[in-house]
């Protein structure tokens, strides 16, 4: 199982996006946590379905800052335990049966 964590510095920017989608194509995580995303919920979701990602949860940036955005396949079992403006804590349990948090 891969995952990816990256301080996006914002995702309105078609250069970011390409970027990100470069990292998709060259490392393929089965989940991807963005940070510093500057996005609400209605632009991750264009850029999830856009990754080919199967669900995702969003924190909302407050005015220019911030964001979280946490994106996962269906390879993997994603149980949300909390989040707020600053984390997103989920349990991750793989087809493996590996479980973390």
């Amino acid at each position: 199982m891969k995952f990816l964590v990256w301080n996006a510095r914002g995702l309105r920017s078609s250069r970011a996006f390409q970027v990100l989608l470069h990292l998709k194509q060259v490392y393929t995580p089965n989940a991807m946590f963005l940070m510093e995303v500057k996005a609400d919920n209605l632009l991750m979701e264009r850029i999830r379905i856009k990754l080919g990602y199967a669900s995702k949860l969003v924190v909302n940036n407050i005015g220019k800052n911030g964001g979280l955005c946490f994106l996962w396949s269906d390879l993997v079992d994603i149980n949300l335990i909390s989040f707020s403006n600053f984390h997103i804590v989920v349990k991750v349990i793989s087809q493996q049966d590996v479980v973390w948090r």
